[in-house]
């Protein structure tokens, strides 16, 4: 069985905030899946503008850059 999971933009600020409360069982899940994952571009763009409404621009560009180097399907 193949698994695909689509990301949304809550997990995706989960795991690049560690004060999130939700920081810790996103990144084991990430870390645990096997599988394809699809970011859909709105929600990049919508993830990118939180992460630096909330953990400045430095963050959002290390963000972007993780999902430029990683197999994200966009």
């Amino acid at each position: 069985m193949h698994h695909i999971a689509i990301l949304d933009s809550g997990f995706l600020y989960a795991i690049t905030d560690k004060d999130d409360a939700h920081y810790q069982a996103a990144t084991e899940t990430l870390k645990n899946f096997r599988g394809r994952l699809i970011l859909p571009v709105t929600i990049l763009v919508e993830t990118a503008y939180l992460i630096h409404a909330h953990l400045g621009h430095s963050a959002m560009r290390d963000f972007v850059a993780k999902v430029i180097r990683h197999s994200v399907a966009i």
